[in-house]
């Protein structure tokens, strides 16, 4: 894979859900603005899902944030006019955008390692102006870690474009404002429509994740260039430090919609096991127990049921991609078990052969307790398999013997070795 970065002179960015980490506050305005205006009570997800829905419809009007504020008025049988609901929505957004709006992750020190370079830094967003006079003038955070005025050479916003994403109307002007041509750009971008917009003006596009652009992954994931799971695997591949030729793994969340057989093309369970732990009289010890793990193409269809099962059941799946293949994933179950409901049962943690050694399967595990904590899981629960390798990984991520043996793990496998991990 080509790097990202060679032959380019600027990186364009949009700003949130990219740059900055304000989507699901938005959410949060949004919710609470339809609930001021006599509305339902939404979860963020759907308050995100509505939003976007309105302003793909209105983005070729000439004010697609006040038809989109017109619409909610509507929606909530509101006798509020489409302006005054505009200015309740920014004013209940005020203290948001000074105190709370940060740079995600990695970022300040990203931008700092592009000017470095010598790159020149645009930003291209569908941000009202008067919110990017917030973020420019008075956003503690941003004004502490990367100054947008002193660290981007120029700043294009919603009323520089008549037209929203994913019209390319934005990052055309971009690309004009800075004096290059397209092939001198990459742009970061981390919603489809933003991946849409800079495809559509000629632009490469490597993917920054965000959590609220989830139920996009697949769309995005075949449009982009490069993904990352964040900034830091982004720093880690213009640092040279993934193999050459090779991105580092992006880690994602898997819907249920990616979750088909076709997903495993490629991916290899392939396990050659020589020395296995037994525990024998109460006491542990290694025996040799040669034989090779492999899946059937009738595995990977009952695996399939078994992670869409994780997901109905509201547990997460999480894959690591590379290139746009599949090199791991891992499950975590949704309820919590144990006899003090003290657990979150790791279900699944998998590297395929050609990409074990590499990192990815400690970057999965970190993954799978993240998602653990949100839970209120005290342990990681891990029925492992018995492998002196498999068992060595576990013990180096510190993984303990269980205190509390699941009998839903020890009847249907009686040689893995059921494990725990503190959280």
């Amino acid at each position: 894979m080509a790097d990202l970065l060679q032959g380019k002179k600027a990186v364009i960015f949009d700003m949130d859900g990219t740059l900055i980490d304000s989507v699901g506050i938005w959410n949060q305005v949004d919710a609470a603005l339809i609930r001021q205006l006599g509305g339902p009570q939404l979860s963020e997800q759907a308050v995100l899902r509505q939003r976007d829905d309105l302003l793909r419809r209105y983005s070729h009007r000439p004010q697609p944030y006040l038809d989109y504020c017109w619409q909610l008025g509507a929606l909530c049988h509101s006798p509020l006019s489409a302006r005054q609901i505009h200015d309740l929505r920014y004013q209940i957004a005020g203290d948001f955008l000074v105190s709370q709006v940060d740079y995600k992750p990695g970022v300040p020190l990203f931008l700092a390692q592009l000017r470095q370079r010598g790159l020149l830094l645009a930003i291209a967003t569908t941000t009202k102006k008067t919110n990017m006079d917030i973020y420019r003038t008075k956003n503690k955070n941003l004004l502490a870690k990367a100054p947008l005025d002193s660290t981007f050479a120029v700043i294009y916003t919603r009323e520089d474009a008549a037209q929203l994403k994913p019209h390319p109307q934005i990052y055309q002007k971009a690309v004009a404002g800075l004096g290059l041509a397209p092939a001198d750009c990459l742009v970061l971008e981390d919603s489809l429509i933003g991946v849409q917009a800079a495809k559509a003006a000629g632009l490469q596009v490597a993917a920054i994740a965000d959590r609220y652009a989830q139920h996009e992954a697949e769309q995005i994931a075949a449009l982009a260039d490069w993904q990352f799971g964040d900034y830091f695997q982004l720093l880690a591949a213009i640092r040279g430090s993934a193999p050459r030729g090779e991105l580092p793994p992006c880690i994602r969340p898997l819907t249920a919609a990616m979750l088909r057989p076709g997903l495993f093309a490629g991916f290899s369970r392939r396990q050659l096991v020589t020395d296995c732990w037994r525990r024998e009289a109460g006491h542990w010890a290694v025996r040799r127990c040669p034989f090779i793990d492999q899946w059937s193409p009738s595995d990977y269809g009952y695996l399939v049921q078994c992670l869409q099962g994780t997901l109905s059941g509201g547990g997460a799946v999480y894959g690591a991609f590379i290139g746009g293949r599949l090199a791991g994933f891992c499950s975590v179950e949704g309820p919590l078990t144990g006899s003090r409901s003290q657990f979150s049962d790791l279900t699944s943690l998998h590297v395929s052969q050609d990409r074990r050694g590499r990192g990815i399967g400690r970057q999965l595990f970190a993954q799978a307790a993240a998602f653990a904590r949100t839970r209120g899981a005290e342990a990681l629960y891990i029925s492992a398999h018995s492998a002196v390798e498999t068992q060595a990984f576990y013990r180096a991520m510190g993984c303990v013997p269980a205190t509390e043996e699941l009998a839903c793990h020890t009847g249907p496998e009686p040689f893995d070795c059921q494990l725990q991990y503190a959280l």
